[in-house]
């Protein structure tokens, strides 16, 4: 319990400054301890967070530059939002400075968020609000991470694409 307590108070200092111009921070920081009393993995990227649910959902809120809380849009979230087609079966996550990357329990990878460098792996230089397949990774994937510009993940015993 005093260990969950420590994340809920670092997460809530993480987003509590994108979080404070919007609504008022104690009902922020209601709504978001409610959701994160359910996560299993909490990431944080660049001006956003993102978590997996104890039911293998994901959900984003924060600074939505470039669609990088995957909820279609651009406009930044005060509350955690569902990531679209993310509502379950995740089963890994990661948070890049403007991209996002999920892993689904059949192993496929899946970015979205800021596209320049072609982090997302979709073949283009396009960003995108809301994920995608990565190419030649729809399965045995097992984690991922995401960089600035970069994303790596871990392909069964192949290692590291």
């Amino acid at each position: 319990m005093f260990k969950r307590l420590i994340h809920y108070t670092l997460i809530l200092a993480c987003t509590t400054a994108v979080l404070a111009s919007q609504t008022s921070l104690a009902q922020a920081e209601d709504r978001i301890a409610s959701v994160l009393a359910k996560a299993v993995v909490v990431a944080v990227g660049g001006g956003h967070t993102c978590l997996l649910t104890t039911g293998g959902g994901m959900k984003c809120w924060g600074n939505n530059y470039s669609g990088i809380l995957g909820d279609g849009t651009k406009v930044d979230k005060i509350i955690p939002v569902d990531v679209s087609g993310l509502t379950s079966g995740v089963s890994a996550i990661a948070t890049g400075h403007l991209h996002t990357c999920a892993v689904t329990t059949g192993g496929g990878a899946k970015c979205w968020g800021t596209n320049t460098s072609r982090q997302l792996g979709d073949g283009t230089t396009y960003n995108k609000t809301t994920p995608v397949d990565v190419s030649g990774l729809t399965s045995g994937v097992s984690t991922i991470a995401a960089g600035t510009t970069h994303t790596c993940a871990l392909v069964g015993h192949l290692g590291i694409e």
